[in-house]
């Protein structure tokens, strides 16, 4: 959909068979200037993903950390 920088349509969440009115509750969640909400997919036996939508006033991005079941700390493996 995009090459060089330049997209040539923006995509709809008709595409992957979703209500768009339910993709832009999720947005408005997601992007809360009031918030960073965060998810974790757990594996089974092994360290887990854990995204935080990071929603700061002049640091916003999407933050993935790794989770080792046996460890007090996360580490950070994509920002």
């Amino acid at each position: 959909m995009c090459s060089d920088g330049a997209c040539t349509e923006r995509p709809a969440p008709e595409w992957f068979g979703d209500d768009g009115a339910d993709a832009d509750a999720v947005s408005e969640v997601l992007l809360d200037p009031e918030h960073s909400p965060a998810f974790r997919v757990p594996t089974e036996g092994g360290p887990g993903a854990v995204v935080i939508y990071r929603n700061l006033v002049g640091d916003d991005g999407t933050d993935h950390l790794l989770a080792h079941p046996d460890r007090s700390y996360a580490q950070q493996i994509a920002t």
